[in-house]
Parts: structure tokens; C-alpha cells; sequence
């Protein structure tokens, strides 16, 4: 939004998003027009950006690291007195550019408009995991199939693990898989990868190894997904292969306690959460960096579960 708007404007971050790649939105910004002077690395927070009002009319955007540069482009092209055209190339996260155009295109209508704002489907996912980790029926008010968030497919993946899906009238309903047997198997994760993690802690009760492929951009996110995973399952006494573009996870005899580190991403605290709520003596380091998208989380667990 600043790159396309008129003036200058310094931002500044966390040290954790000063190591997040931003070249590819970056340089589309910088070929759109906007002005960009880096206080210490290139292309990286924290930076000067801003614009003369001057813009191109075609920019290229690769979305391969992030379909939130493209989303970011859509959103804030509101700025710009003329439409303009964006070749992408890449395929990642393409379902969150889907969910941004329709909700864009939902706000264009010239009445005014009442908005009921989906539940985070992301979230939602740690409660229907609980499903199947400890054989409970799991229930989210207002997470429906026709959800515009791409994670919705994660309930598919549990579908296939043997838990049972209902949409009701106030929200899905998962039930575990009968007889408490998960089954394993291997899933496509490119287009909902936020899940890999959630997936990962259900993967050692399973009754066959699980796959976890089309996510090697994890590595890039807010720490090595795939690190955080291959570390901490390791730890846990779990046997983890790496593949080309994933992750294979085989079931465990046992698991053994040990102290899991977060790197300060949220989602790698709230998915090892749910395998402590199924193993003993897991110790979560810093759990209150999830936070950053879910301030309550063990609150509304302890709720749920207990």
C-alpha cells in the first residue's frame, strides 16, 4: 500500500521478519514505480518506500515463497488511478488469491454491505485434529464446506484418515475414526500448507507412515517448517525422512518426553500442542508465541478439552 501511495514512509519490523524474503514483491513494487532505500540489507525490513504517483502499467509477480505478495498487489492497487495487469507465475497458495479476489469483488457492491467474517479455518484445524488424536467429537461454530479458506481442505485429509465430516447448521462436525485406528497415507499439502504442521502431530499415531508432499517453501516461513518438524519429531523419538518436496512420518512404538523448541512461529507451538495432549512429559518452550494470530489459544484449549 505505501510503495503505490504518494509520499515516504519508513517501516521498521521484528528481527524475526527482518530474515523474511521480500525480494519477489519488492521488485514488482519498484517496477510499478515505488521508491525503495534499505536501511541494512537489500530487499529486507527495514526500509524507506514510497511513490511520486507515477505507475507502470503491466507487473510480473512470482507467488512460488508467498501468494501473499500477490494478494498484497491486489489489495492495495485500490491506491492506483488505473487499472493495470499482473502476469504471476508460480502456483503457491493460489486458493488465498482466490479467497482475496471474491472477497474483493464481495466489497465492490455499490449498497452497503453487512459482512459476516469467516471463523480463522486455520485455527479452526487444531480443534478437528483433537478428533482423531484423542477420539473425541470435535465441533467449530461457522467453519462451513463452502468456506472461502483454502485449509477447509484439511477436513479432506482427515476424511481420509477415517474420521467422519458433517456440515450441520451451525457449523462441521468430525468424529473420529471408529475403533480409534487413524489411517496413514500420503496427502498434497501445496495448497493449505499451514496445516503440514497440524498433520505432522498426528502423524506418529497413525497405523502407516504419512506423507507430507508439495511443501519445501515452509522453509522460508516464519522459521524451517520442515527443520522445526524433522527436530522436534526426532526428539520425540519419532522416525522422520526427509523427501523431495516433504516429509515422511512413520508411527511410533512410544514417545519419548522432551522439551519442544517453537522458533518463535506460532503454528509450530500450537501443532505440538495437540501431540502433548496425547503424550506425556512434552514441554512446550515459549507457547505464547502463538499470539501473533491466536492471543487465547490455550485458554480456549483448556476450555475445549478439559
Amino acid at each position: 500500500l505505501l510503495g503505490l501511495s504518494k509520499g515516504r514512509y519508513h517501516i521498521v519490523s521484528s528481527e524475526q521478519m527482518k530474515k523474511r524474503p521480500m525480494k519477489d514483491l519488492l521488485v514488482s513494487l519498484e517496477k510499478l514505480g515505488a521508491h525503495i532505500e534499505y536501511d541494512e540489507n537489500e530487499y529486507h525490513f527495514p526500509f524507506t518506500i514510497g511513490n511520486t504517483g507515477e505507475y507502470a502499467d503491466t507487473v510480473d509477480i512470482n507467488v512460488d515463497k508467498s501468494s501473499q505478495f500477490l494478494s498484497a498487489l491486489l489489495i492495495s492497487a485500490i491506491v492506483m488511478e488505473k487499472d493495470f495487469t499482473i502476469n504471476v507465475t508460480g502456483t503457491h497458495g493460489m486458493a488465498y488469491v482466490e479467497m482475496t479476489r471474491l472477497m474483493m469483488k464481495q466489497f465492490g457492491l455499490d449498497e452497503s454491505l453487512d459482512y459476516d467474517i469467516e471463523p480463522d479455518v486455520s485455527a479452526a484445524c487444531y480443534f478437528y485434529a483433537m478428533s482423531p488424536l484423542l477420539h473425541v467429537k470435535s465441533k467449530v461454530i461457522g467453519v462451513h464446506q463452502n468456506s472461502l479458506q483454502g485449509d477447509v481442505v484439511f477436513l479432506d485429509v482427515l476424511a481420509d484418515m477415517g474420521c467422519t465430516i458433517s456440515d450441520e447448521a451451525d457449523g462441521i462436525v468430525c468424529m473420529p475414526p471408529k475403533n480409534a485406528h487413524i489411517h496413514g497415507g500420503s496427502w498434497d499439502l501445496s495448497t493449505f500448507s499451514d496445516q503440514a504442521l497440524t498433520l505432522a502431530a498426528i502423524a506418529p499415531f497413525v497405523n502407516a507412515p504419512v506423507g507430507i508432499e508439495g511443501i519445501s517453501h515452509i522453509r522460508l516461513q516464519e522459521c524451517d517448517r520442515i527443520n522445526a518438524i524433522e527436530e522436534n519429531l526426532t526428539e520425540l523419538g519419532v522416525r522422520v525422512e526427509e523427501t523431495e518436496n516433504g516429509l515422511r512420518i512413520y508411527p511410533a512404538e512410544r514417545i519419548k518426553p522432551c522439551k519442544i523448541k517453537t522458533y518463535d512461529d506460532h503454528r509450530v507451538a500450537m501443532s505440538f500442542t495437540l501431540l502433548g495432549l496425547k503424550a506425556e512429559g512434552v514441554e512446550i518452550i515459549d507457547p505464547y508465541c502463538c499470539r501473533k494470530t491466536f492471543e487465547d489459544f490455550y485458554e480456549v484449549l483448556e476450555e475445549s478439552v478439559y
